[in-house]
């Protein structure tokens, strides 16, 4: 059994899901809104993560809702689910991907949310969550030696490098 630290400290053990399927307003009521009023957002945030980065979350939501208007929504949502299953060993409980998706995709992402969450990830990061904060624009200020947002941009933009 491993614990992450941090704002949302909650033991995790590998191979068993952190929360259950439908402990939406048991447990992160936050979240549980966010994934019913926001779906296609918060489906493009797991989506990122999951993919480390090479799929946006703007691009993965856009899918989702193009997909559910010709009824395959819960189809492309479920197979970010199984990844995430694939990722952390967890099984396919209480049923199917596919029928959880279809039946209550609402509260299969508010789990999947809540799961990335209490193992470390911050989906409202999307992809930032997965690398250091050497890449934040603070470093960037602080490698270069300057607090001015001008002289940033124009270090990154001519890519001077040198060290």
């Amino acid at each position: 059994m491993s614990e992450h630290e941090g704002k949302y400290a909650m033991k995790v053990t590998e191979g068993q899901w952190t929360t259950g399927l439908y402990d939406c307003f048991s447990e992160d009521i936050p979240t549980c809104c966010f994934t019913w009023f926001c779906p296609c957002v918060a489906f493009g945030r797991i989506a990122e993560i999951l993919d480390k980065g090479e799929t946006g979350q703007g691009f993965a939501g856009l899918m989702v809702v193009a997909m559910s208007h010709i009824g395959c929504g819960w189809y492309y949502a479920s197979t970010y689910r199984a990844k995430l299953r694939r990722q952390y060993s967890l099984p396919e409980e209480p049923c199917s991907d596919g029928a959880i998706h279809f039946f209550c995709c609402s509260c299969a992402l508010s789990q999947e949310h809540r799961e990335l969450k209490y193992r470390g990830l911050d989906p409202s990061l999307g992809n930032q969550s997965l690398f250091s904060p050497l890449f934040s624009n603070d470093a960037i200020f602080k490698f270069k030696g300057t607090s001015n947002h001008r002289d940033c941009i124009y270090f990154q933009k001519n890519e001077k490098y040198n060290i």
